[in-house]
């Protein structure tokens, strides 16, 4: 690599590559949209990689519209001042470092934040630099520092592709997925093309309970799972005269009775049941009721088991069973002497088989940057399985690794921030990795 940059020259600007990683990093998490609604993020990314040499892919309408029952009926398609021909903020960016055979090495980026209000503590560091969101949505996982890293990779990959030069990597691209809380923006990546000719697939988190300086390569405890909806409908009528209506409540309720029983954590297995709506007057009786909710497990056959047992005690709630009809189709069905019901799968994750070529790769960069790795439990569900398991099937490889980050209050909390330096780490770690990718 004679007369190109050095690797120990990246590290010798640390302090400016630090500086170009919180200042991203906090522009986008002013930006924070939850899911399918990161828009502004999207066209963000967007304008900072026009001027590269990169080349960008959207999903097509026809890809959007293949998993449309995941969107929600408030999703705003096209929404982009930049690309208004994308149906969804999701997009794959390429640098061909060369022509010819090689390896396409791929980072996946998520998108979105949560939809709850960030805390306006005064001695939390976004409060203290100015760069709160005030959109009633926060960035409480870390993406924002996802994307900060991404985008700092590309510009550097983009402007010192010689850094690659020794290795087999022939092009580097990146997967920018949204809507990966509720496990749902994979399904629209498996969708597409994306993954198509990607021969390895590079995944990671920051936080998530591992303390700033540590890295785990290849963590376990990756928790299958499946969100769904489930609605009942009934016929409204006084609260004085129940014989004359059917009440959509009563069997939500049984079935929030029994399912809450359900399950294990000791044997690894979960149940939450959240968004409960009950609509209408106290005086009346409701007509509607609805929930969320969403099963874990950390065994697939424990999955199936507790999607097993769901949908059984759904067919002795005593109900008219209107799973295959769409969500506009049930609220328009006619409703006899029995309430109607609708159950819907809104997204899922499998657990993870990890790559031991690829994590070798997150070790030994680790440990040349005096970073100290561990063995790590997830605990908890990630889209991304979805991602790494199609590229499996297809002959492709697949890891994801976890950067330890100083957290100030647990994921998802709105007092959730992280430790900044953390995404120099990341930073580092991946890109000698792919440096020493030979």
């Amino acid at each position: 690599m004679q007369g190109s940059f050095e690797f120990d020259d990246f590290l010798a600007v640390r302090d400016s590559v630090q500086s170009l990683l919180s200042k991203t990093r906090r522009d986008l998490h002013q930006l924070a949209e939850s899911a399918f609604g990161e828009w502004n993020t999207f066209d963000y990314l967007v304008r900072r990689l026009a001027a590269l040499p990169g080349r960008f892919e959207y999903l097509t309408d026809e890809q959007a519209g293949r998993h449309a029952e995941l969107l929600d009926k408030d999703v705003r398609l096209h929404g982009s001042e930049q690309v208004p021909q994308a149906p969804l903020p999701c997009f794959k960016y390429t640098l061909t470092l060369r022509e010819g055979p090689g390896v396409e090495a791929c980072l996946r980026c998520d998108l979105d934040a949560l939809p709850l209000t960030e805390s306006g503590d005064p001695s939390r560091l976004p409060v203290r630099e100015g760069f709160v969101s005030h959109n009633g949505c926060a960035h409480a996982c870390a993406h924002d520092g996802h994307m900060a890293v991404a985008l700092t990779l590309i510009d550097t990959l983009a402007r010192h592709g010689e850094l690659l030069t020794d290795t087999s990597i022939s092009k580097v691209s990146f997967i920018f997925e949204p809507a990966e809380e509720g496990c749902r923006g994979a399904a629209f990546v498996t969708a597409s093309d994306f993954l198509q000719d990607v021969d390895e697939l590079y995944c990671f988190h920051l936080g998530m309970g591992l303390k700033s300086g540590l890295v785990s390569p290849s963590p376990e405890g990756f928790l299958n799972t499946e969100k769904f909806s489930l609605c009942f409908r009934g016929k409204s009528a006084h609260a004085g005269h129940p014989e004359l209506g059917v009440n959509a409540l009563k069997p939500l309720a049984a079935f929030m009775n029994e399912a809450l029983k359900f399950p294990d954590p000791a044997h690894g297995t979960f149940l939450n049941i959240a968004a409960v709506n009950v609509p209408g007057p106290v005086n009346a009786i409701p007509a509607l009721a609805c929930l969320k909710g969403e099963i874990r497990a950390a065994k697939r056959e424990d999955l199936s088991l507790m999607h097993s047992k769901i949908m059984e005690l759904l067919a002795g709630a005593g109900t008219q069973n209107c799973d295959e009809l769409s969500e506009d189709e049930f609220m328009k069905a006619e409703v006899g002497d029995r309430p109607l019901s609708r159950f819907a799968l809104r997204g899922r994750a499998c657990d993870i088989r990890q790559d031991r070529e690829l994590t070798g790769l997150i070790l030994r960069a680790a440990h040349s940057l005096n970073l100290k790795t561990v063995p790590f439990s997830f605990s908890a569900s990630e889209d991304a399985s979805l991602l790494i398991e199609a590229l499996q099937q297809r002959g492709g490889k697949g890891c994801y690794f976890v950067v330890g980050a100083d957290i100030t209050a647990p994921h998802h909390s709105p007092d959730f921030d992280f430790d900044e330096k953390s995404m120099a780490d990341a930073y580092y770690v991946i890109l000698k990795a792919l440096c020493s990718h030979f």
